[in-house]
């Protein structure tokens, strides 16, 4: 199982790239092409999470339990620090469109995954149509890991009300306590409903995503600076927090905080390196990057069906490598007719839009 995490890393290592910070310090450290490999890397840190829980072999695989929140911490920040960028590049061009731009291309892809689970769960385990639906607001999705989903959706739609209601070029202190309070606000409806710890321990993170592009400047003057001491602050916080969380029980409120504060470091870790780091060359993350929303979504699938046959169920090396390859290859696959549907649906958006 250590074996499948070491082929993890030195993919991670290829063509990385070391950038002159004096002489590159701030360029093109959050773009696309930095994040797409990025968001590949940590869709793949989730998959092996996953793979962790169901398996005890390695002695280094079984502590990736800890590491299933960077992945979600890691996608939260690229799209709170994304959205703003270009809402504060073109606001009223931006917001025009947000909302079918951007539940559109989220909506469709669980569309089709929702029908494919759905299936897969009628054939196995007789389950209705309504019950399929019900799951959708129970806590426990028909599409495995999909909390995800349901978190960005309301992350959107709250950002578009406190950027059409409070953003300005100039006073911008209401969009975000606005930004604020609805993360908070969602927390405390998740814990009232007794959804899993999971659906708002790393919520927060998008919050960060907003404030490193609304601030964007001012931070990159001061790390400018204080580059080094503050990579190796936040380092040595995750450190003690880390400690601290593998020695409190999970799901215990104590520990609940701890990983509030282990996804902040985290989400402060990750513009941190991509200044140091070059991640845009890494051709094999890039790939995975442009289906990990597939691949976040698939591979709980994927497993599930695995582990219903015992020669997989009986050989967690075997198990854990199909769910990898099988589940890129799901991804693939699945991202073509998604890729046409999402273009479709945006090319009749903007019809609608120049129409009207």
């Amino acid at each position: 199982m250590d074996l499948l995490l070491l082929i993890y890393l030195l993919t991670i290592l290829f063509k990385l790239q070391n950038k002159n910070l004096k002489e590159y310090f701030g360029n093109s450290y959050f773009s696309q092409k930095q994040c797409t490999p990025l968001r590949g890397m940590l869709a793949v840190l989730v998959m092996l999470h996953h793979i962790s829980n169901a398996t005890t072999g390695g002695y280094l695989f079984r502590y990736l339990y800890h590491f299933g929140v960077f992945g979600t911490v890691g996608f939260f920040v690229i799209s709170g620090y994304g959205l703003t960028v270009r809402l504060k590049q073109d606001r009223g061009k931006y917001l025009k469109g947000f909302i079918p731009n951007r539940l559109g291309v989220i909506i469709i892809p669980y569309s089709i995954f929702f029908a494919i689970y759905f299936i897969y769960a009628h054939f196995t385990d007789g389950c209705s149509l309504g019950t399929a639906f019900y799951s959708l607001y129970s806590g426990d999705p028909i599409v495995k890991n999909s909390w995800y989903i349901t978190a960005i959706v309301y992350l959107y739609i709250m950002y578009y009300i406190s950027a059409k209601l409070f953003f300005t070029k100039h006073k911008n202190a209401l969009f975000i306590l606005g930004n604020l309070a609805s993360i908070i606000l969602y927390m405390i409806i998740c814990k009232k409903l007794h959804y899993g710890m999971w659906w708002y321990n790393t919520i927060h993170c998008f919050f960060i995503g907003i404030i490193l592009s609304m601030y964007e400047n001012k931070i990159l003057s001061f790390l400018k600076k204080y580059y080094l001491p503050a990579l190796l602050f936040d380092i040595l916080i995750m450190v003690l927090l880390f400690a601290a969380k593998d020695n409190t029980q999970r799901g215990s409120n104590i520990n609940y905080i701890i990983t509030l504060f282990f996804s902040l470091t985290f989400s402060v870790f990750v513009p941190l390196i991509c200044l140091e780091i070059d991640f845009s060359k890494n051709t094999v993350m890039f790939w995975i990057g442009t289906i990990s929303l597939e691949v976040y979504l698939v591979h709980g699938l994927i497993m599930d069906i695995l582990l219903k046959s015992d020669i997989f169920n009986n050989n967690e090396i075997l198990f854990a490598s199909a769910t990898v390859l099988l589940s890129l290859t799901a991804a693939y696959l699945i991202h073509i007719p998604v890729k046409k549907l999402c273009c479709l649906y945006k090319s009749l958006i903007k019809q609608t839009n120049k129409s009207s």
